[in-house]
């Protein structure tokens, strides 16, 4: 779930160029001591002119003063740069230029005047440079945190808010995004206590991934919410969910699968309703497996669907006994590989032994989801390529439920 590449490569851009200028800070906060020290290098890149020849004024030593002079006024400030330029100009001066040769004279003034000139203006032009890239920088990094925060605002609504009141479940969820997009993505889901005591739980996968996937799900998430409240009837409420999500999506160019189901308040049935999504694995007196609820269409596809005669959706109820552990998903948990080097998918066949393993000894938690997720992680031999979300409710069993 993401935040988007390009910005953040654009933020480690403009954070190279400004840890670039930013290296000179040191010398830029003791202007008098680089000052000095620059004059000092320019005197001692003069010296041989002076003791070896002292009538010419060009070459290599020159050239070496001059670009002293600039890099004190590139890095520390145009004064400083100026500064060194002066003082390298008097001793070019004094040292150096034959007094005997007037024309010598005049031609050494006006090479001074241009090594202070062109250190001036090469400190201008920096600092100016410098200020507008490190705004840049501000601009771009205020971006990019308020996208972070948006990123995560948007992630926080797709995800449960577990407030279950009921003692007798545990309630826990996970979301990892996939490696290749590392973008916010359009898996989503939500758990509802209704005023009767019904469990409601829903998870849901959105095609794409991006902003556009991530908001629709949000939507989703929310509808589903809002309709579960008002005791809705399953089917309807699915129904419902197809109708907002072709008015939020007039081109039918989206569509999403979806898990809804529901556990009375007694904690003893179980009401599944598939559209086009994984059916959850349901772990019970040690087995784990999957309920045989028959597929619909997801939102979105229902005039793609097949069989248009028949009802799109279907609502099935199933018996629950005490102890019972229900584990709603997403697709990329079981689309990854069955080994590092396999073509084979990793497939709900070997999902269900592990659900069975992490529930063998206790109730499952979010730290069961964790090692689940890293035991299939680990059999793909490299991280998620897809988003994964897991949606898991523990019943307490019967003899915490007797107590």
């Amino acid at each position: 779930m993401s935040r988007s590449t390009e910005q953040s490569t654009g933020v480690l851009t403009a954070s190279a160029l400004v840890r670039a200028t930013g290296r000179g800070a040191w010398f830029r906060a003791r202007p008098a001591l680089s000052t000095v020290l620059g004059a000092g290098l320019v005197v001692l890149f003069l010296v041989p002119f002076a003791t070896i020849n002292p009538s010419p004024w060009f070459g290599l030593p020159g050239a070496l003063a001059v670009a002293v002079a600039l890099s004190v006024a590139v890095v520390v400030g145009p004064l400083p740069g100026a500064a060194v330029a002066v003082a390298g100009g008097l001793f070019f001066y004094f040292a150096i230029v034959d007094p005997e040769l007037p024309f010598r004279r005049d031609a050494a003034v006006l090479t001074v005047v241009v090594w202070i000139l062109l250190a001036l203006v090469a400190g201008l032009v920096a600092d100016r440079l410098r200020r507008r890239l490190i705004d840049a920088f501000d601009e771009l990094a205020k971006a990019h945190q308020e996208t972070t925060t948006l990123h995560n605002r948007l992630e926080q609504s797709l995800l449960p808010r577990v407030a279950v009141t009921d003692e007798r479940l545990h309630v826990a969820f996970r979301y990892r995004p996939g490696e290749e997009r590392m973008l916010i993505g359009g898996d989503f889901m939500g758990t509802a206590e209704l005023p009767d005591g019904t469990l409601a739980l829903a998870i849901g996968d959105v095609s794409g991934h991006g902003p556009d996937a991530a908001a629709l799900g949000a939507t989703l998430r929310a509808s589903w919410r809002a309709l579960a409240l008002t005791g809705m009837a399953p089917l309807e409420l699915v129904q419902r969910l197809d109708d907002i999500l072709r008015r939020e999506v007039a081109d039918g160019t989206v569509f999403a699968t979806l898990c809804c189901a529901w556990v009375n308040p007694t904690r003893h049935r179980l009401t599944v309703v598939l559209a086009g999504h994984h059916r959850p694995l349901l772990l019970i007196d040690g087995e784990a497996r999957e309920p045989e609820a028959p597929f619909g269409p997801p939102l979105g596809l229902l005039e793609d669907w097949m069989s248009v005669d028949d009802p799109p959706w279907q609502a099935t109820r199933f018996d629950l006994e005490p102890g019972w552990t229900l584990l709603l998903y997403t697709d990329g948990l079981v689309e990854g590989h069955a080994a590092p080097d396999a073509r084979e998918r990793f497939g709900v066949a070997r999902l269900a032994p592990l659900l069975h393993g992490e529930g063998a000894a206790s109730c499952l938690d979010a730290r069961a989801l964790d090692h689940l997720l890293d035991q299939v992680q680990a059999a793909n031999g490299k991280a998620f390529e897809d988003d994964v979300a897991l949606l898991l409710v523990c019943h307490a069993g019967a003899d915490e439920d007797a107590s």
